[in-house]
C-alpha cells in the first residue's frame, strides 16, 4: 500500500495546477496580466476556471490567517475584493465568474478515481491470496469466504476512497491543511458513494474470479476439481 500511494501522491503533485507565486495570506491579487477572455474557447474558460480557484484559495488563506472561526464571512468578504479585479482584469460578468465556481476537469476526477482503483485493486489481490492460503484444503469454503469478504473490503475501499479523493482535492487547490466544507462537498466521490461502492464490489469480483482461475489453471491436474 505505502508503495501504491507514494506513486499516487507524486504524480497528484506532479500534475497540481494552482501556480503557488499567486497565493498569498493577503487576499491580494496579482501574477495575472489583464487580458479580456472569450468563454466559447475552452483554454480561455479554463482560464477563467483557474483564476477562481485562485480566489477561493486566496480567500481560505485569508480568513485563516486573519479571523478566528468562524471564518465564513471573512472568506466571503475577500471573495468580493477578488472576483470585481477578475471581472476588470479580463472583462467577464461577475454572474460568469460565479457560474466558473466549483466547475471541475474531469480528466482530474477520473485520473483520482483511477489510481486509487489501481492500488485498491492491488491490495484486493493480497487479500484474496490470504484467503485462498487460509483456506486451500477446501474449495468450497475458499469460495464462501471469498464471498463474505467481498462486502466489508468494498466498504472500507468506500471510505478510504473518499479519504483519497478528499486529499487529492487538497492537492488540487494547494491546500493539504485546509479544504473547506464549500470545496469538499464538491467533490464527486461524496455523490457517488454508492456506485462507487457498487464498483468496488465489482473490482473485487472480477479479482478473485480472474485469481481463482489462474490459480485452477496452474494447479497439479490431480488437484483441479473434475466436472463429471
Amino acid at each position: 500500500m505505502p508503495r501504491y500511494t507514494a506513486l499516487a501522491f507524486a504524480i497528484l503533485l506532479g500534475v497540481g495546477c494552482v501556480p503557488r507565486d499567486r497565493l498569498n495570506t493577503a487576499c491580494r491579487w496579482g501574477n495575472d496580466p489583464p487580458a479580456v477572455l472569450d468563454l466559447a474557447n475552452s483554454a480561455q474558460r479554463n482560464h477563467l476556471t483557474l483564476d477562481v480557484i485562485i480566489a477561493e484559495e486566496l480567500a481560505v488563506r485569508y480568513a485563516d490567517a486573519s479571523a478566528a472561526p468562524p471564518c465564513g464571512p471573512v472568506r466571503d468578504q475577500c471573495l468580493a475584493r477578488l472576483f470585481p479585479e477578475i471581472s476588470r482584469a479580463h472583462g467577464v460578468s461577475i454572474p460568469e465568474i460565479e457560474a466558473a465556481r466549483g466547475r471541475r476537469k474531469g480528466m482530474w476526477d477520473v485520473g483520482v478515481l483511477a489510481l486509487f482503483a489501481l492500488a485498491y485493486g492491488a491490495l484486493a489481490l493480497r487479500a484474496i491470496d490470504r484467503i485462498h492460503r487460509s483456506f486451500s484444503g477446501s474449495l468450497w469454503a475458499t469460495a464462501a469466504a471469498l464471498a463474505v469478504a467481498a462486502l466489508p473490503i468494498a466498504i472500507v475501499a468506500t471510505v478510504a476512497g473518499e479519504a483519497w479523493a478528499l486529499m487529492a482535492e487538497g492537492v488540487r487547490v494547494s491546500n493539504l491543511g485546509h479544504l473547506s466544507a464549500f470545496r469538499g462537498n464538491r467533490v464527486p466521490w461524496r455523490h457517488h458513494r454508492a456506485e462507487i461502492f457498487a464498483g468496488a464490489v465489482a473490482l473485487y469480483s472480477v479479482v478473485a474470479i480472474v485469481r481463482a482461475r489462474l490459480r485452477l489453471a496452474s494447479a497439479d491436474p490431480a488437484l483441479r476439481p473434475t466436472t463429471s
